[in-house]
């Protein structure tokens, strides 16, 4: 059911168009055609009016967190201490490998190390003191350019150093480059718009907790909030894809939430990674007789994709099959439907994530009903 927007100034014209007319034809003692030049100017009038009430009913939408959108929900995250969070680089850890018999060497912050296929270069964090007798040292590196473009790129990707040094022969990541995201989108700020008042006095509440956790990184889109033991809090973030949150995000999370001036005192603060269980939705259709294959199994994967897409970047969400069944039950074309997959209902505690891999719609044969 789509959602009724909320409104200030009436956009349907033609109440007005008709009261515009029949003013006019009162003044005048005598009707209108709809090719008289009066009838023409009303029209352009009234056509530049709905422009006006369209506009203010925008207008004050954007005055909305539910509605807001760009720089106006800024304004109104501004008003509870609220900034969107901007764009995050990613990181890595990278080991550099200088010649034996060297002299003791001071490396210093901010080493360039490119890509192998040149499209991003991390930047060391700190500078690096190699004593006598060591060959191998490590540094963590940021990307050079914000965003997720840093993110993947597998241990011995990033191995082009820009800013040669003596005795260094060889630079490379050890890891997986992770943490790089882009700018919180307005979904993101919407969301901890509408928790910030959980938070305005310490991360007691459930809500607050989640809301600083939120804050500790743009990438992360949904957060559980459990209390393992008495006095314990195990935080569990998820990030952008349904993707698992990196050691430096859960980093991060830990730092913001676990400051004494968010927590109460007897808190104990912790963070994990939540539990991923992986699934396929596969269905097959009988049709009806008659029934088009492609507009069957266009309309399936439209209303299977739908089901995927809510319960995608959300933790706790349930997949239960008489769900799908009823998806891909179309009316007077869809005769019947097995379910191969999910097997069985998966039911999914509050730190659990259902990530769907895919889903396969096939029609199996046709029945005449």
């Amino acid at each position: 059911m789509a959602e009724t927007l909320p409104i200030v100034f009436e956009e349907d014209i033609q109440p007005i168009l008709q009261r515009m007319q029949t003013s006019l034809e009162s003044q005048l003692g005598r009707a209108l055609a709809p090719g008289d030049i009066e009838m023409l100017l009303i029209n352009s009038f009234v056509y530049e009016l709905q422009l006006y009430r369209v506009a203010g009913n925008q207008a004050f939408r954007q005055c909305l967190t539910r509605f807001g959108t760009g720089a106006a929900l800024e304004f109104l995250g501004e008003l509870v201490g609220v900034k969107r969070l901007p764009a995050s680089s990613a990181e890595c850890t990278i080991q550099m490998n200088l010649i034996d018999g060297h002299n003791p060497v001071q490396i210093p912050q901010g080493i360039r190390v490119q890509s192998i296929d040149g499209n991003v270069t991390f930047i060391t964090n700190s500078p690096v003191a190699v004593p006598l007798g060591v060959n191998v040292v490590t540094v963590t590196a940021l990307c050079q350019t914000a965003g997720v473009a840093g993110n993947n790129y597998d241990p011995g990707k990033i191995a082009v150093v820009l800013d040669p040094q003596p005795y260094l022969v060889s630079a490379a990541n050890i890891d997986k480059t992770a943490g790089g995201s882009d700018a919180e989108t307005d979904d993101q700020l919407r969301s901890r718009i509408n928790l910030a008042p959980s938070s305005f006095s310490v991360a007691g509440p459930k809500g607050a907790y989640i809301f600083f956790a939120k804050s500790a990184h743009p990438s992360i889109v949904d957060v559980t909030c459990v209390t393992t033991n008495p006095g314990e809090v195990t935080l569990y973030p998820l990030c952008a894809g349904g993707e698992l949150p990196s050691d430096e995000i859960l980093d991060k999370v830990l730092s913001t939430c676990d400051d004494e001036k968010v927590r109460p005192q007897n808190d104990t603060v912790l963070v994990d990674v939540p539990t991923v269980i992986e699934y396929a939705i596969e269905v097959e259709l009988e049709i009806y007789t008659g029934a088009i294959d492609a507009e069957v199994l266009a309309q399936v994967n439209t209303n299977l994709n739908a089901f995927k897409d809510e319960r995608n970047n959300k933790l706790g969400m349930d997949v239960i099959r008489s769900q799908i069944s009823a998806l891909s039950m179309v009316k007077d074309q869809v005769y019947d439907v097995t379910i191969v997959s999910p097997v069985a209902d998966i039911v999914a505690d509050e730190k659990t994530y259902p990530k769907c891999t895919g889903i396969n719609v096939t029609i199996t044969g046709s029945n005449n009903g």
